[in-house]
């Protein structure tokens, strides 16, 4: 699967992209950022990523949960990473 916006809230100075694909090296690739800073750019014109990204796993509904994350139950759809973008100067 190729990389894939789930959910962009941008606001005036700042906002969240999330990202989803089927591995977890993906939506923590360089090209996934790069996406996430075009979506918020958008609206936020020059922006930045926050840098403190974490890929998690979610299931076919998309949710996520802790015996999800550690694999105790539930099989995973894909994984998702929230890219935190904060508006340039």
């Amino acid at each position: 699967m190729a990389l894939r916006i789930v959910s962009s809230n941008i606001g005036d100075r700042q906002g969240t992209v999330i990202i989803a694909a089927d591995k977890q090296e993906e939506v923590m690739s360089a090209a996934a950022k790069q996406m996430a800073i075009a979506e918020g750019s958008k609206q936020l014109g020059r922006c930045g990523v926050s840098g403190n990204e974490v890929a998690y796993p979610v299931d076919e509904n998309g949710q996520s949960s802790e015996d999800l994350v550690l694999g105790r139950a539930g099989q995973v759809a894909e994984y998702h990473c929230e890219y935190k973008l904060t508006a340039g100067l």
